[in-house]
C-alpha cells in the first residue's frame, strides 16, 4: 500500500467514481461555471432538520413527528425565510410521514451519531454518514435520500457508498454495522447487505482502482454525472451522443437569444446536429457566436423530428472551449 502522506483522500462517492473510471480524479484543466445561490435547497435542509432531531433526543420524545417538525421550523429560520429549492413542500410532508418509522429504528440503539465526519488515514478515506446507531446488538449506518425513488431499486453507487460508510465506521467505533439501510423518504428503509468480505472486495476494488492508468477513460452516464473532469474528458464526449438520456450538449454557438426575464436560449451546432439549450441564466452567457460551448446536467426538452432540445437546470454548469 502506498504512502498516506502520498495518498489522495477519497470520499465513498469519489471511490466509487474511481473504481469506474480512474480518469475522474485527474487534474481539471477547463473549469465549468453554474450559478450559485445562497438558497436552501430540500435536500439540505431535511438533513439539516433530521440532525438537530436527533441530537435534542427528539426521537425518543412522545411526540417524535412533533419534535420534527420544530426542528424543521429551526432550520427554516436559520435560513432567514429564504424560499427552499427544490420538491420542499412533498420533502417535507414525507419527512415528516416517516418520522415514526426512522425513530423506531434509531431506539435500536443506545448512542445515535448524525452528520460526523469519520477517517480511516491508512487507507486515505474519509465520509461522514447522515446517521450511525450503536447498540449491544451491533451498529447500523444510515443514509437519508430525498430524491423520489421510481423504484425500489437501489444504484450500485449507493450500496458501495454505505460499504465504504462501514468500513469508517468499523474503524471509529470497532464494530461493523450489522445492516446498511438507505432511507428514502417517499419508500421508508431499505436495507442492503454488509459483512466483512463484502467490505473487504470494497476495499480492495479502491486499492486496485488507485493503481490503476489515470489516462483511461470509461465513461457512462452515472459515473460522469458530476464528475469534476467531465468537461475536459474528450472520451465522455465522444461517448455521450450515443446516451438516449444524455444530459449534456456541445457545440458551436450559431445563435444567442436573450430574454428580458434574465435568461437565454443558445443554438449550438455540432457533428451530430443542432440543440437549442434554453433557460441558461443570462449572466453566465459570456460567450460569442462561434465559441464552442459545453453543457452539463441539463433536462431533456421535447424533441422534434430533427431538433433535440435541452433546458437549464439549478445542477446545470457550462465551459466555454475558446481554442477547441
Amino acid at each position: 500500500m502506498t504512502d498516506p502522506v502520498d495518498r489522495e483522500w477519497l470520499s465513498p462517492t469519489r471511490a466509487w467514481r474511481l473504481t469506474e473510471c480512474a480518469a475522474s480524479v485527474s487534474p481539471v484543466v477547463n473549469t465549468a461555471i453554474a450559478l450559485t445561490s445562497d438558497a436552501p435547497n430540500a435536500g439540505t435542509v431535511a438533513h439539516r432538520a433530521v440532525q438537530l432531531w436527533i441530537k435534542s433526543d427528539g426521537y425518543r420524545d412522545g411526540d417524535v413527528r412533533g419534535r420534527l417538525s420544530d426542528a424543521i421550523n429551526t432550520v427554516l429560520a436559520e435560513t432567514g425565510g429564504r424560499p427552499v429549492v427544490g420538491e420542499w413542500t412533498s420533502t417535507r410532508a414525507r419527512l415528516l410521514a416517516r418520522a415514526s418509522q426512522l425513530a423506531e429504528r434509531l431506539h435500536q440503539g443506545s448512542r445515535v451519531i448524525s452528520e460526523e465526519e469519520l477517517r480511516d488515514p491508512r487507507r486515505a478515506l474519509l465520509g461522514t454518514p447522515d446517521i450511525v446507531v450503536i447498540g449491544q446488538d451491533g451498529a447500523i449506518v444510515i443514509d437519508l435520500k430525498t430524491p423520489t425513488a421510481r423504484d425500489a431499486s437501489i444504484p450500485p453507487w449507493i450500496d458501495f457508498q454505505l460499504t465504504i460508510y462501514a468500513h469508517l465506521v468499523q474503524h471509529e467505533y470497532g464494530v461493523l454495522p450489522r445492516r446498511a439501510e438507505v432511507f428514502r423518504l417517499n419508500k421508508g428503509l431499505m436495507p442492503i447487505g454488509v459483512s466483512q468480505s463484502s467490505v473487504a472486495a470494497a476495499l480492495d476494488l479502491v486499492e486496485y482502482a488507485r493503481q490503476a492508468d489515470r489516462s483511461v477513460a470509461t465513461p457512462s452516464l452515472e459515473t460522469c454525472r458530476y464528475c469534476r473532469r467531465r468537461i475536459d474528458c474528450e472520451s465522455h464526449w465522444d461517448a455521450a451522443p450515443a446516451w438516449t438520456s444524455s444530459d449534456c450538449a456541445e457545440g458551436a454557438i450559431e445563435r444567442i437569444e436573450r430574454a428580458a426575464n434574465g435568461v437565454t436560449a443558445i443554438l449550438l451546432r455540432s457533428e451530430v446536429g443542432t440543440h437549442w439549450v434554453s433557460g441558461v441564466p443570462t449572466e453566465l452567457v459570456t460567450a460569442s457566436i462561434g465559441d464552442h460551448l459545453r453543457l452539463v446536467r441539463l433536462q431533456r426538452s421535447k424533441s422534434t423530428v430533427d431538433l433535440v432540445g435541452f433546458k437549464w437546470s439549478r445542477v446545470s454548469a457550462l465551459s466555454v472551449l475558446r481554442d477547441a
